[in-house]
């Protein structure tokens, strides 16, 4: 996956430098989604549970980002 950041943003450094946000709920969502699943991002902001979970459940699996 790759995403772009904007490193005036904290978030963004976070991600880039860490290369990863949140990282106990992304373990989580890494953990729980599989191939097919369907995800609901309430709140994406700016989309890094988004893509995490369309990587995990790939094709046949759906994102819904609010």
């Amino acid at each position: 996956m790759r995403y772009e950041c904007d490193l005036r943003n904290g978030l963004a450094r976070e991600v880039f430098f860490t290369g990863q946000y949140e990282p106990q709920e992304t373990l989580l969502v890494e953990a729980l989604l599989r191939p097919g699943d369907a995800f609901v991002d309430v709140g994406a902001h700016w989309g890094y549970f988004s893509l995490l979970a369309a990587d995990r459940v790939g094709p046949a699996g759906r994102v819904v980002s609010v």
